[in-house]
């Protein structure tokens, strides 16, 4: 009798939104009871309102790691022209299209759109992909080695950028 009695009286717990329905789970962040439609499938325990925060909470430190793998190679341009200057006295004006990724890093900042990332990683591996064919020309391999190593921080840039996307999908 005491199992019916139990029964009878427990109440089965209901979604907040949809109290209709019976509740899933209890989110992992806020402790609401959501049924199916409230549950968030992308990000698994909580509800769609506490999945979309923690998606929110994220872009800012992504958009952070890209901007400084954008200004990463320019640091070291900076650097080769100080040195180039030191030598000769003169800097190449061709070195401003470095200033290219570094707006694009501090776009990317202002607006957190991945565009500006996908742009300053193209602009940055553009520049590097032409130092290349230069040094190539002139059978610098340590250059060539060089101009590699530095194309390291735009590629890793690119990944960001997917990640930012894909967290910018979520929130539409």
């Amino acid at each position: 009798m005491g199992d019916q009695f139990d029964e009878w009286f427990e109440a089965p717990a209901r979604c907040a939104l949809h109290t209709g329905r019976p509740a899933e789970i209890a989110c992992g962040r806020c402790g609401a009871f959501r049924c199916e439609v409230c549950v968030d499938a992308r990000e698994p325990g909580l509800c769609s309102e506490c999945a979309e925060l923690v998606v929110r909470s994220r872009i800012p430190q992504v958009t952070q790691g890209i901007a400084w793998k954008l200004v990463l190679a320019p640091a070291f341009a900076l650097v080769s022209a100080a040195m180039l200057v030191a030598r000769h006295g003169a800097l190449p004006w061709v070195l401003a299209i470095w200033l290219v990724p570094v707006a694009c890093a501090v776009a990317l900042l202002r607006s957190r759109r991945p565009f500006f990332g996908w742009l300053g990683v193209l602009v940055s591996l553009a520049v590097l992909a032409w130092q290349a064919a230069g040094a190539v020309s002139e059978s610098s391999w340590l250059m060539v080695s060089d101009v590699a190593m530095l194309a390291i921080a735009p590629l890793a840039a690119s990944f960001g950028c997917v990640a930012l996307s894909r967290q910018r999908e979520r929130l539409i």
